[in-house]
């Protein structure tokens, strides 16, 4: 039995749209002082009948003076007792009424466009936040921060990833499912450069918090930083399956490229090491549990981790690796407890062999007709002589730092026969047959022999079934299970 846990939709949104709100007047500026709403190509007032503080919220949001960390700084106010407020204008919104979570205070619940029954006093204004350094994308996606009244650009040789970062969880990205993606730099003519370099380490609730370093930066050809924060996780990108010994995985480079445009195929990379095929649009990896740096675990006594991780790698031009792009965890649990079965038809005489050969999952069982496994029994149905010797191999691939023990090996009439009806030939890792003699031990290989018999019932078949056991060899393991041979206690029955 196995299970699959994949831990990175792409869902791309954008904050750059006209403008259609405004600080028109205030004691303090850009963000504290009286609303106005664009429509039909005129600004005009909000009046303040059912405004409250979610509007107040809303509006700060979209003039993108709004810190998700500090929302208690918002308030409102109306030019009721504040007389330089008023300005005598007309209205385009009565009866404002905000859930909070709209995107724009137009998309609240209010009057018809122009309908309203407010005075000069009833004008409706708001404080935002400016706690720490005002940040913005501009309709053009210029990163722009709020300095001494004015808004200024950031230098391309200031900007880094982690700044990228900042910004994007500032404007209320999700910090753990954001992509900050540095766009192409470009000429903005109408802003300044920030008078100072910001040093972010990445964690930070805003621009404010980072590192300031006083040196003044020109910009060549008034160049500036541009960046898209992308809301969203990687992991509707890859689909992950497991078999009984090795990673499937599969990349949808097309969608991959919504978030990440400039993509490299052979920069991804799983473990860190091994680089995927291309299939038409996907990448694809198919690899053993032993490769690629893969990590195993005991989970419990029935169950096996196997981990790594997809990774997109960002090489400098220098050939040199700074980070991880991102990095998607995975893991498969497989079971420790497996069984393998294998068939054969009792003769009285010599016959030509054929051989019944399953295997399930991580474990085979295969036979053979000499003592040193050099010829196997490879037909349909295996026909051997009663009272011949049978060879038995069962093998396990190669998976570093586990163990395959062979606990159970017992006889059956049939396939779909119960313990009850078989004929033990190994149990609890002891010969309990006489004529059984187990040859071979190994971490991935057991080797023993018995005197093939028929059952008195006279089945057509002896299925000869196997259960299996997987544990770690790792030094601090000490189970004691996880040793060969003859050990007491009852035997672990696979499946």
């Amino acid at each position: 039995m196995i299970s699959i846990i994949l831990i990175l939709s792409v869902c791309v949104s954008s904050l750059f749209s006209e403008q259609t709100l405004r600080i028109a007047a205030g004691p303090r500026g850009a963000y504290d002082g009286r609303l106005e709403v664009l429509h039909s190509g005129i600004w005009k007032n909000i009046c303040d009948d059912s405004f409250n503080i979610q509007a107040a919220r809303v509006a700060c949001r979209q003039l993108e003076f709004y810190n998700p960390n500090n929302i208690d700084n918002i308030d409102f106010y109306t030019s009721k007792n504040n007389t330089w407020f008023r300005n005598g204008g007309d209205y385009w919104l009565d009866d404002v009424q905000c859930k909070g979570t709209e995107a724009r205070i137009e998309d609240c619940v209010h009057a018809v466009w122009g309908s309203e029954n407010c005075n000069d006093q009833e004008v409706v204004g708001v404080k935002c936040d400016i706690d720490g350094l005002l940040t913005r994308l501009d309709n053009e996606s210029f990163i722009e921060v709020h300095h001494n009244g004015e808004w200024h650009g950031i230098c391309p040789t200031d900007y880094s990833e982690q700044m990228g970062m900042v910004v994007c969880q500032y404007l209320g990205f999700n910090r753990s499912h954001v992509f900050a993606k540095e766009l192409s730099a470009n000429v903005s003519d109408d802003t300044t450069v920030l008078p100072f370099i910001l040093d972010c380490i990445g964690n930070e609730t805003n621009l404010g918090d980072c590192l300031k370093n006083n040196e003044n930066k020109t910009c060549p050809v008034k160049e500036r930083s541009r960046l898209a924060c992308l809301n969203g996780t990687v992991e509707e990108t890859i689909s992950l399956s497991c078999s009984g010994n090795s990673f499937g995985i599969t990349v949808d480079l097309d969608r991959l490229r919504i978030l990440f445009p400039d993509l490299i195929n052979n920069d991804i990379l799983l473990g860190g090491t091994c680089t995927g095929r291309l299939d038409g649009n996907k990448l694809v990896f198919d690899q053993n549990f032993d490769l690629c740096s893969t990590r195993s675990k005991e989970v419990d006594d029935q169950t096996l981790m196997f981990t790594n991780n997809l990774v997109y790698l960002h090489v400098n031009p220098d050939g040199i690796i700074r980070h991880f792009l991102w990095a998607v965890d995975l893991q498969c649990l497989v079971s420790r407890n497996e069984s393998t079965e294998i068939s054969y038809i009792p003769v009285e005489s010599n016959h030509v062999h054929h051989l019944g050969n399953s295997s399930h999952l991580q474990v085979n069982i295969n036979l053979f007709s000499d003592a040193l496994f050099h010829h196997p029994l490879q037909d349909v149905a295996t026909e051997a002589v009663v009272g011949s010797e049978i060879f038995v191999q069962v093998q396990s691939p190669n998976i570093v730092g586990l163990r395959m023990i062979v606990e159970n090996c017992y006889a059956k009439p049939d396939h779909d026969a119960n313990k009850q009806r078989s004929f033990s030939l190994i149990e609890n890792g002891c010969e309990v047959d006489t004529e059984t003699h187990i040859t071979r031990y190994a971490d991935t290989e057991t080797r023993f022999f018995f005197t093939a018999f028929a059952f008195p019932t006279g089945d057509q078949i002896v299925a000869v079934h196997c259960d299996v056991r997987y544990c770690s060899t790792a030094p601090s393991s000490s189970r004691s299970t996880c040793r060969h041979g003859c050990h007491s206690g009852p035997g672990i029955i696979g499946r």
